[in-house]
């Protein structure tokens, strides 16, 4: 007995919606709503904790009054 399979593609037919967005749930824009990702994600890079920022131009200026 000879067997077949058939893959069945999706077909859109008009009646589908596409919305365009982040889709990477690490960027700071994602879009929990956005089907299909359209290159627009953004990161940031490095701390972005403004105390612990202060704490380390605190130390540096520290460094650099006693290295002078």
């Amino acid at each position: 007995m000879l067997q077949t399979s058939v893959t069945l593609l999706p077909v859109d037919d008009g009646s589908c919606e596409y919305i365009y967005g982040c889709t990477d749930v690490i960027a700071e824009n994602y879009n929990p709503s956005a089907t299909n990702d359209d290159g627009s994600c953004e990161y940031v890079l490095g701390c972005t904790d403004a105390s612990a920022i202060t704490s380390i131009l605190l130390q540096l200026k520290k460094m650099v009054h006693v290295s002078s």
